[in-house]
């Protein structure tokens, strides 16, 4: 407890390298364009349409004001997806720099983590006119839940980019993967479709296994409040909390062992 209590706080000392990180993943994404971040919302705008299109007008689907309950759940996805792509190479391609100075290693991924919660939260421009166009119904008291979500989400997004970055030091195939699990991932997820869809189909074993997707209630957390699915409840709330917990202390952990080779590695 000792050693992580002093390694959080030389992490905190570290603050600002880890702001002026995020900084310049901005100046570097954005260099030299007219329109800046508005292009990351290309991305989830684009797969909305496209969804919209599949779903909502060749397959008809019967989830009601579907754009909406797709956004709730694509922006979140895509502020996890891009985190974990932009974060598995964040210790391999800083080499030179961990070889020159020293600081927190994990920096490296969390910057990269919080740049694309930025976005995400630039991307709520996206979705509450949404709301107000289809005329989705505003539970105040939901809303309040949001930050926590939000914080739950990011404790999540962390643990996992710190599992992967550390593991792709020393098998560099993590990253081809990567974007093959994300791939699959995402369609065991409840974001073009309705949970209860899964329930009434999946039985026994096959629903365990798809409900130990930690995105999945995170997931329904995001449509209750911003679609306004009926909420799961205060304890699916602890639980993803929990889940969420156990995910950032164990890639804590796991990258915090191996962090000592990555100079030798690298």
């Amino acid at each position: 407890m000792e050693f992580s209590t002093n390694r959080l706080k030389e992490l905190f000392r570290y603050k600002e390298l880890l702001f002026n990180l995020v900084g310049k993943e901005f100046k570097a994404k954005y260099k030299g364009t007219v329109f800046g971040f508005l292009w990351s919302l290309l991305v989830p705008v684009v797969m909305v349409l496209v969804y919209w299109f599949a779903f909502g007008y060749l397959m008809k689907t019967s989830i009601e004001d579907f754009p909406v309950y797709l956004l709730s759940g694509l922006l979140p996805w895509v502020f996890f997806s891009g985190s974990l792509l932009g974060g598995v190479t964040s210790i391999t391609s800083n080499g030179s720099l961990i070889n020159k100075i020293y600081f927190p290693r994990e920096i490296l991924p969390i910057s990269t983590v919080l740049f694309n919660m930025v976005h995400f939260l630039l991307s709520f421009t996206i979705l509450f006119p949404a709301l107000i166009i289809f005329g989705r119904p505003v539970h105040i008291g939901l809303y309040l839940l949001l930050p926590f979500v939000l914080v739950i989400h990011l404790m999540l997004t962390v643990g996992v980019v710190l599992i992967v970055s550390a593991w792709n030091v020393f098998f560099r195939d993590i990253q081809h993967l990567l974007e093959v699990l994300l791939l699959a991932w995402f369609f065991m997820t409840p974001i073009i479709y309705s949970y209860d869809l899964v329930a009434g189909s999946l039985q026994g074993p096959l629903l365990v296994l798809y409900n130990a997707n930690p995105v999945v209630g995170i997931t329904e957390l995001y449509h209750a409040i911003l679609y306004g699915s009926p909420f799961p409840g205060v304890a699916a709330l602890a639980k993803a909390f929990g889940i969420a917990l156990i995910w950032l202390g164990g890639g804590y952990v796991i990258f915090t062992q191996v962090e000592p080779r990555f100079a030798e590695e690298i």
